[in-house]
C-alpha cells in the first residue's frame, strides 16, 4: 500500500419655472475633482496548523519596505512596514500650536474592514477581515534649520492612544519615525519645538496591516484577490494632517494562497498481509468450510481542511483494486475501507468508520471527508479485504500466490460547499 498526498462637465444654463412675469436665469458649473490613486499590491498566506489551531491570522509575504525595513529594532517583533509613494508637501510644523495640523499628527482609520478574495481559477470567494495598523513616515525640508530633539520625541511618545517607535533623524536632513494603531479610533499627535515652518515634506509614508479570518477551517486552498481602498488626505481616512497630497486614494490589491496542512505518513511496513481472521489453523485443520481474507494497515493523519480519498490499483475489478495469481491472469476483488477518527462525510455527516474507498470514476461517489477540528498525526487504518465468494475461489488453489498493490490518493482540492 501506498500514499499519495497531493472630468468636467460643461457649463450648465438652468431655466427656471415662471413666477408670475418674472423669469429667473440661473446658470451652474458642475466639476469633478480629479481622483489621483496609489495603487499598492500586498501578498499573504495562510496556512491552518493542527499544532497551532487558534491561530488565525495570514503572514504577510510582501517584501518589506520602508521605516520597518531600515529600523526593525524599532518596530518589534512581528511589525512590519510596507512602502507606499504617497507624499505630503507644504506641511506646518509650529512650536506650541494647538492644531493638529500644525503638529506631528496621525489619524487612520484602523477598525477592521470585511472583504471578500476570490479565487480566479475556481470562482470560489472567502470573506476576510483587514485593516491598517501602522503608518511610517519622514519629515524632511529643503532648507533644513532644525535637530531631531524639535521634534520632542515625537517617534516614541505620541498623545492620543497610538503606540510609538523610537525616531530616528539627522539633523537639518530628515525625522522619522512610525505609529501604532489600535482598532479603536484615535486622532495621535506631538507637539514639536523649536520649529516654525510651513514648507515640510512628508514622505517614505509606509503601511503596515493584519488579515484574519474567523472561519479558518473552511477555507478552501487556493490562491484568492481582492481589494480595499482607503481615502488619503486631510480629514480623510488615513490624516497626516494639512497639507498637499499626491494622492487621494490609498488602494490596496490583496493576494493571498491559502495553503491547508494535509499530510498522511505510515506506520510499519507498505505490505499487508491476507489472512483470515484469527489466522489459518481452522481453515488448514479442517474445520473451516468459509472464510474470508483481511488485511489491515496503519498510517497517520493531519488535516486541517477537507480531502476525498480515492484508490490507484495495479490490478483493477469494477471500481476496486484486485490481486492477482501468479502463473495466469486470474483476479479477485480487493475491498478497502479506511478508519480516520474525527473525521466526517461532508454530506451525511457520518464518522470515517470502515468507509469504502474507491477508484475514482464516473461511476463512483464523490465523498468529501471533514474534520471535526484539527487533527495532528491522528492513527487513522486502512482495511483489505476478499469475501467469502471469492476467498473460497482463491482455496481451490492450494499453495498459490496472489498479489497486488493499491494506493491511497488524498486530493485536497476541495471545492467549497
Amino acid at each position: 500500500m501506498k500514499i499519495k498526498s497531493s472630468k468636467n462637465f460643461p457649463h450648465t444654463l438652468l431655466r427656471s419655472v415662471f413666477y408670475g412675469a418674472i423669469l429667473f436665469l440661473s446658470s451652474f458649473l458642475f466639476f469633478s475633482t480629479s481622483v489621483r490613486a496609489e495603487t499598492l499590491n500586498v501578498t499573504a498566506e495562510f496556512r491552518p496548523s493542527a499544532a497551532n489551531p487558534r491561530v488565525d491570522k495570514f503572514e504577510n509575504t510582501t517584501p518589506v519596505a520602508g521605516f520597518c525595513l531600515d529600523y526593525q529594532r524599532f518596530c518589534g517583533e512581528g511589525v512590519f512596514s510596507i512602502a507606499t509613494n504617497l507624499n505630503v508637501n507644504n506641511r506646518s510644523l509650529i512650536a506650541g500650536s494647538n492644531n493638529n495640523n500644525e503638529r506631528v499628527f496621525q489619524k487612520l482609520d484602523a477598525n477592521w474592514k470585511t472583504i471578500s478574495l476570490t479565487d480566479d481559477e475556481t470562482g470560489q470567494s472567502i470573506t476576510v477581515q483587514f485593516r491598517l495598523m501602522l503608518i511610517g513616515q519622514r519629515f524632511s525640508r529643503s532648507g533644513g534649520g532644525f535637530v531631531t530633539a524639535d521634534f520632542n520625541s515625537a517617534g516614541g511618545y505620541p498623545q492620543g492612544g497610538c503606540g510609538g517607535t523610537i525616531g530616528a533623524g539627522i539633523a537639518n536632513s530628515y525625522f522619522r519615525f512610525a505609529w501604532n494603531h489600535s482598532s479603536l479610533p484615535a486622532s495621535c499627535y506631538r507637539n514639536v519645538v523649536n520649529m516654525n515652518y510651513t514648507d515640510f515634506k512628508i514622505s517614505d509614508i509606509s503601511v503596515g496591516y493584519e488579515m484574519k479570518s474567523s472561519s479558518p477551517m473552511n477555507m478552501p486552498n487556493g490562491t484568492f484577490k481582492g481589494s480595499v481602498s482607503y481615502s488619503v488626505g486631510n480629514g480623510q481616512q488615513i490624516d497626516l494632517g494639512a497639507g498637499d497630497y499626491s494622492d487621494n486614494i490609498l488602494e490596496i490589491k490583496i493576494e493571498a494562497q491559502i495553503e491547508h496542512e494535509l499530510k498522511f505518513e505510515m506506520v510499519g511496513s507498505e505490505k499487508v498481509p491476507m489472512i483470515p481472521p484469527g489466522g489459518w489453523q481452522d481453515w488448514t485443520s479442517g474445520g473451516a468450510t468459509q472464510f474470508r481474507l483481511e488485511g489491515t494497515g496503519s498510517f497517520r493523519t493531519t488535516a486541517s481542511a477537507p480531502f476525498s480519498v480515492y484508490l490507484e490499483c495495479q490490478h483493477k475489478v469494477l471500481n476496486s483494486c484486485a490481486m492477482q495469481r501468479e502463473g495466469d491472469d486470474t483476479l479477485v476483488q480487493v475491498d478497502t475501507t479506511i478508519t480516520i477518527p474525527f473525521v466526517i462525510e461532508r454530506v451525511s455527516g457520518e464518522d470515517i468508520t470502515n468507509w469504502p474507498i474507491y477508484v475514482r470514476s464516473i461511476h463512483t461517489p464523490d465523498y468529501v471527508f471533514e474534520p471535526r477540528s484539527y487533527i495532528n498525526a491522528f492513527l487513522s487504518t486502512v482495511k483489505f479485504s476478499v469475501n467469502q465468494v471469492e476467498s473460497l475461489r482463491m482455496g481451490n488453489y492450494p499453495g498459490s500466490t496472489w498479489r497486488g498493490s493499491a494506493t491511497l490518493i488524498f486530493d485536497a482540492e476541495i471545492n467549497s460547499p
